[in-house]
C-alpha cells in the first residue's frame, strides 16, 4: 500500500487535480498515490467514486467550454509571412482571428444530432430485425 494516509484533505486534493486535468495519473501523483491504489479506493468507497465521476464530468465540461470558445469566438494568431511576424507601422504584431470549423461541427453534432449527423447516417437503412437469412448461389454451366 502507498505510504499515504487517506484523509479528507488528500481526497479533496486528488479530486481537485482530477477536476482541473481530467487525468487520473496526475491526480494520483499529486497526492503521492499510485494510480492502481486510486482505483482500488474508488472500488471500495462509493462516495469517493461518485465524487470522482463528478470531477471527471467537470473536466469534460471545461474541455467543451474551451472547444465552444475556439469554435465560436476564435483564437487570435499572429500573421507570419516569409517566416517573420508581420507588424503594423507602430510595431505591433498583425493578428488574424481563426475559428475552428471542425470543433464547430463536433459541437453541433453533439448538441443537435438529429439535425447535424452525417448524411450517410441519416440515409442508412435501419438495421435488420434479426440475422440475415443464408444466401444460396447456384452457378450453372461451365467450360
Amino acid at each position: 500500500m502507498d505510504r499515504l494516509r487517506w484523509t479528507k484533505a488528500v481526497r479533496a486534493r486528488f479530486l481537485d487535480v482530477l477536476r482541473r486535468t481530467g487525468n487520473v495519473s496526475e491526480a494520483a501523483r499529486a497526492v503521492s498515490l499510485s494510480r492502481s491504489r486510486a482505483y482500488q479506493i474508488r472500488r471500495t468507497d462509493q462516495d469517493f467514486a461518485s465524487a470522482w465521476d463528478d470531477a471527471e464530468a467537470e473536466a469534460v465540461d471545461s474541455l467543451e467550454a474551451e472547444a465552444w470558445r475556439r469554435a465560436a469566438e476564435g483564437i487570435e494568431e499572429p500573421l507570419v509571412s516569409a517566416g517573420k511576424l508581420v507588424r503594423w507601422d507602430d510595431g505591433t504584431v498583425v493578428t488574424l482571428r481563426r475559428y475552428n470549423d471542425r470543433l464547430l461541427e463536433f459541437l453541433l453534432k453533439a448538441h443537435r444530432p438529429e439535425k447535424f449527423k452525417d448524411r450517410a447516417e441519416k440515409d442508412a437503412a435501419p438495421p435488420a430485425a434479426g440475422p440475415m437469412p443464408p444466401v444460396h448461389v447456384r452457378i450453372e454451366g461451365g467450360e
